[in-house]
């Protein structure tokens, strides 16, 4: 994570800190991982009821 100090006078201590929190190779593909096992969950609650993989699906997948 990068941090940033605001400073209103070079002479005296940071008033705040800035966090900028960064994306990680391991965190895009931790996320990556995520989102697929999620969809093949919500693949699996489709196959099992009987019914076909459609838009909707996806878009219940996208949402919850």
């Amino acid at each position: 994570m990068s941090v940033e100090y605001v400073k209103t006078e070079d002479d005296l201590p940071p008033v705040a800190v800035v966090e900028k929190p960064r994306w990680t190779p391991a965190k895009i593909v931790l996320w990556v991982v995520i989102a697929l096992i999620a969809g093949a969950g919500w693949s699996m609650i489709a196959f099992v009821r009987g019914e076909e993989l459609s838009a909707s699906w996806f878009v219940a997948a996208a949402v919850g």
